[in-house]
Formats: structure tokens, C-alpha cells, sequence
């Protein structure tokens, strides 16, 4: 389990039982929504009134749903825990330069009764507290759906690529490990079975591919 997924986990357990339930909740209102996107790759977060949390991730075009369900105490403890945190003076992020695999994010919290806040930001920008603590909400329930809906196997612990690792990515493809970019932070990969060249964030390899391949990169 990742370390934001277990920051949920224990956000619900700390919470679930003292939380009352949440009036004014629409079984469509989305209550908190995160997107993702660069120009290779979106991951997209959605938690809903009724507790369904929806996850859209992957390269453009070809992006993976995946759906995971909240049963409504640990709803209304996000609800609660959002309510906590004022994002009123939180001011969007000035967007900080990158490459084409870095992410622009907009990030929305609507609670029952308020109008909604949207904030935006890049992945590396250094954030407000407030807005700092949603996005790792967001992240974490993310990671949860991710981790629920995962096939048997995934990346060794710790994982970090090596050039001419090849990777089989969550739509079956094989990919074989480049370099990492000059920054250090994204690793570039090329297609086996296809003439691709893509642009992953480092620490999100697991998020996109399944399997370390050890028998050869072959199609």
C-alpha cells in the first residue's frame, strides 16, 4: 500500500465512527474533483455524493476507469475532513516551467451549502498548506481506487528504472526504459510492440505499469 493511501486509511479509521451523516448530499454532486493533466498523460479523481470515487488515468486517449466505493461513514469523514480546511485564501499556484510530461492540475472542493473553490497548480509548485492537505486527499483516495482495482503482481517495492528495464504497462503493451530526463524526475520509455516514445513522472511508474518483465522485452 502506498504511504498516500495509507494516510487515507487511517484518516477514515480516526474519523468514520464520530462523523454524523451528511445532509444536502446529491448522489451526483461531486464533491471533490482533481485533474491532472500533461501533454502525454491525464489522471483525473472524482468522489460523488453517494460515496462512488472515480479514477480516470493513462496516457491521452487511451485512459483506464476505474471505480471504487465508499461506504457513507468514510464519505462523510473526507466531507468532514474537507470542511476543515479553509482553501479560501489558498491562491491558485503560479505555474512553475516544465517539460511536456508535467502535470497542470485543477483541483475543486463543492461541500453541501458552499459555493465551489477551484485552485490550480503544477505538479512541483510549492503549495499553501490548506491546499497542500486536499491535494493529498485527493491523491490518496486515488491511489486507493488504483490499488483496489489492480491486477495481481505490480512493480517490485522500491522499484527504480533502469535503463533497458522493459515494463508492461496496464493496457498490456511492453516498454522498454530509455533514460530519465535531464531533471531526474520523468523517465522516457519506447514502445516493443509499438513505435511509441513516452514520458512517465518517476515515482508514478507503478501507477501506469504492472509488470517488471525479467524474461527480455520481446512483443
Amino acid at each position: 500500500m502506498s504511504l498516500t493511501a495509507l494516510f487515507l486509511v487511517t484518516l477514515l479509521s480516526t474519523s468514520v465512527s464520530s462523523s454524523p451523516p451528511q445532509e444536502g448530499l446529491g448522489r451526483s454532486d461531486e464533491i471533490l474533483h482533481l485533474d491532472c493533466r500533461s501533454e502525454l498523460a491525464r489522471r483525473e479523481l472524482t468522489l460523488f455524493g453517494n460515496g462512488t470515487a472515480r479514477l480516470r488515468s493513462g496516457p491521452l486517449g487511451e485512459e483506464k476507469l476505474r471505480l471504487f466505493e465508499l461506504d457513507p461513514g468514510e464519505r462523510d469523514a473526507i466531507v468532514d475532513r474537507l470542511r476543515e480546511i479553509d482553501l479560501s485564501e489558498a491562491e491558485s499556484s503560479t505555474l512553475s516551467a516544465g517539460g511536456s510530461w508535467v502535470e497542470i492540475c485543477a483541483l475543486t472542493v463543492e461541500l453541501p451549502g458552499s459555493a465551489p473553490i477551484t485552485r490550480s497548480f503544477a505538479r512541483y509548485d510549492s503549495l499553501p498548506l490548506a491546499l497542500s492537505r486536499v491535494r493529498e486527499l485527493a491523491v490518496a483516495l486515488g491511489d486507493r481506487v488504483e490499488e483496489a482495482g489492480r491486477a495481481a503482481g505490480g512493480l517490485p517495492p522500491g522499484y527504480r528504472a533502469r535503463r533497458g528495464d522493459c515494463l508492461r504497462r496496464v493496457d498490456g503493451h511492453l516498454f522498454r526504459v530509455l533514460n530519465y530526463t535531464s531533471d531526474g524526475k520523468g523517465v522516457e520509455l519506447e514502445g516493443v510492440d509499438q513505435p511509441l516514445t513516452v514520458y512517465v513522472v518517476a515515482d508514478e511508474l507503478d501507477r501506469e505499469y504492472l509488470e517488471l518483465v525479467t524474461d527480455g522485452c520481446r512483443p
